[in-house]
Order: C-alpha cells, then structure tokens, then sequence
C-alpha cells in the first residue's frame, strides 16, 4: 500500500477556467464571499511504479459537494465536504506508471442542498468563511484487492485491552485475508500486536496494553496504531495516534483515567477565523496554533479547546494529541440547519469516527443552540450512529 500526500500547488479556478495557482490545504477565493460558480482544482500525477490494483482519492475536507474527475471523466462524487469524503478512481489510466490529471469539482455555497448537513447555517454567513475551498489534507491511496474502510480503536481500560472494529470492502473472488493490528511506541518499537486470518467483511482484533503508559494532560503518551488487511502480499494499511486513557461522565463532572478532572477551555471558531484577513497566512499552519493557542493556553493553566462550530484540518487535533490537550469538538450545526435525517447519519459517522482516532478529543459535540424538531432529528440520527459505538461514547 502507499498513501501520496497531494497537499501543494494546484491550478484553481471557476467553471474550470483555470487562472491562478493556490495552496492545498487553504483557501482559493475570498472567504467572506460564496462563489459564483464551481470551483475547480487541477492537478497532474504521476503514478509510482509499485504494484497497485486499486486507488482511492480521500478528501479530508472537500466542500462543498466534491466531485472527482480522471483525465477529464467524472468517476465520483459525494454530498457534504465538512467530513471526510472517499473516492474510488475506477478508471484504466489508474495503474503503476501512469500519469493521471486530478480535477476536483466543488459546488457553490448558493447551490448545496438544505438537506445537506455541511451546508453553513445562515445565521453564520456574515461571520464565517462561506467560499468553496480544499480546507483539509488531500490523499491518494493505492492498494490491492482488499481496501480497509473502517478502524476504529474501542479501549477497555479496566481490563487494559484494546478492541478495533474493522471493516474492509473486497471482490466475491478474494475469500480470506489477514487482518493486523499494531501498536508502535515513540522510538518505533512495537509494544503489542496480533493478527489472524479471516473470511468476512468486518470483526474486530485485540491488542493488549499491559505494558502502555496512559495519555493524561500532564504526560500524553502517543503511540501509533497501525491496522492492516492483507491479501497475496498486498496490504491496505491505517495508521492513526492512540493513547491508552479513559474519559467519562461521572454525576456533574469529568473524570479522566479515574480521576476528576476539571475542563479549563477556550474557543477556537476556526472556520471564523478563515475569514479574518489576518489569519488567512497562518489559519493552516500547525506550527503557529502550537506555540500561540496550544502553548499559551497550558502556560496559563488551561487544558481543554473547543474547535467551536466546525472541526479544524486534522492535524490541529494531532498537535493537541501530543501537547496533552484535551478537545470538545464541534459541528456547524446550529440556528437553523435542516439537513436531513440521512444526511447527519452519512456525515456524522465520519465526524464522530475522526474523532475517535485522537486521544485528545475527549467531547464530541454535534449541536450548538438548537431546539425543537431539528434537535429531534439529531438526537435520532446520534441514536443511529451509537448502535455500534455505545462501549466508546456516554451520552
């Protein structure tokens, strides 16, 4: 397997008029104006030599609505970009040592569905970054028969096991496989894993965490989780932080690790910020929101952020995983968001799955000031998401 980070140059430009060159991840257009018409993003790969059968394109913040063009063909297109989106490239320019041009298509803010639930509420239009943009990393990934599409780490802590639920898609042909799971220490030592042949679709692996330290504010631990489904030699791979902690609501407070903790936070409203001309340098630099948000909120005795109305890119959550800084993390839902029922549970399983990949993010908060039927459907769709998650979240 192989993941190519395409982050970098790409052309830009609406209604494929390719005009200017922009950053990836970042923003293309005046964030304090929709755009008129779609936006394109343009760029040409070339495919390494190692032997791939399959290819997907994931965008981990594509909005709105991305659709993914090869070599001028359509071959994927999705609802939302507040989420991670996947593509599959099914097309024959897609193999070892071919060049391939990337378009992606992303619709105007004016013409995304009410249903959709990464649709920006009105009442945030004056104030938030309302543009069409390519805000998160872009990924291609190449693999063989067996793709995995799910890992999600479930900890048991009393008993100091650690349960991933995997899932993977594969063709009728491939009939067992092997899944891996490891977890890999700071200097790159394993410290535990497992592996074991299977047949079906989706099951889940233990790893024992006798010999791991816990993540806490005070010293946050961080190993790298790494699982794998492999298949006549070819394996899908994800790799994501993990750190050995347990977080819970316990009567009026917190507790972590079994010990009442007191959340001292601030707000970040990072898609607000995008919007401020001064922060369009630094909105997407990791290294600045280290040293100026992270950094001088624990020098001032804080623990917690609130990334409020909207995740940031991923690896502002991979900062606070190592600066033992606890996250409430938030959608944009609020005021007035009527995305349907369908919508929220296509989008918020990603959500809530993102989350869970960081040890640091310790709250999970769909909502922000919303009542009435719009609440109901919510909670629904949160019920719907949980059937499997119920072991990992207290709501």
């Amino acid at each position: 397997m192989a993941i190519i980070n395409l982050n970098g140059i790409w052309m830009a430009g609406e209604n494929r008029n390719y005009g200017s060159e922009t950053v990836v991840p970042g923003l293309a257009s005046n964030p304090a104006q929709m755009n008129e018409g779609p936006l394109w993003y343009k760029k040409t790969v070339k495919l390494p030599q190692y032997p791939f059968k399959n290819a997907s394109l994931l965008l981990k913040g594509a909005r709105f609505c991305p659709k993914v063009y090869i070599n001028g063909d359509m071959v994927s297109r999705s609802e939302g970009g507040m989420s991670l989106t996947c593509h599959a490239l099914n097309h024959p320019s897609i193999k070892p040592g071919g060049e391939i041009t990337i378009e992606i298509e992303l619709a105007s803010l004016k013409n995304v569905s009410m249903d959709d639930a990464s649709r920006i509420p009105e009442a945030d239009w004056w104030r938030s970054n309302v543009s069409s943009c390519l805000w998160d990393d872009v990924l291609l990934a190449l693999y063989g028969e067996v793709r995995l599409s799910r890992g999600i780490p479930f900890t048991d802590y009393s008993n100091k096991r650690l349960n991933i639920r995997w899932e993977v898609e594969k063709p009728d042909s491939v009939c067992e496989f092997e899944i891996k799971g490891a977890l890999i220490d700071e200097q790159g030592s394993i410290v535990s894993q497992n592996s074991k042949m299977v047949t079906a679709i989706s099951g889940e692996i233990a790893l024992d965490l006798s010999s791991c330290a816990e993540w806490s504010c005070q010293s946050p631990t961080l190993y790298t989780l790494r699982i794998a489904a492999e298949y006549e030699g070819m394996a899908d791979e994800y790799t994501s932080p993990y750190g050995f902690r347990d977080f819970r609501i316990e009567g009026r407070g917190f507790k972590l690790n079994g010990k009442p903790v007191t959340l001292r936070e601030t707000s970040v409203v990072w898609h607000r910020w995008t919007r401020d001309p001064e922060a369009a340098e630094i909105a997407f630099d990791t290294g600045w929101f280290a040293t100026n948000i992270v950094d001088r909120l624990k020098g001032h005795g804080g623990n917690t952020v609130r990334f409020h109305l909207g995740p940031p890119p991923e690896r502002f959550l991979d900062v606070c995983d190592k600066a033992g800084m606890m996250v409430q993390l938030e959608w944009l839902f609020f005021h007035g968001l009527k995305a349907s029922r369908e919508s929220l549970v296509k989008q918020w399983s990603e959500f809530f799955q993102s989350a869970l990949r960081h040890p640091s993010v310790v709250l999970i908060h769909p909502w922000n000031e919303t009542e009435g039927e719009e609440l109901e459907k919510a909670f629904s769709a949160i019920e719907e998401i949980c059937r499997e998650l119920l072991s990992l979240i207290h709501i």
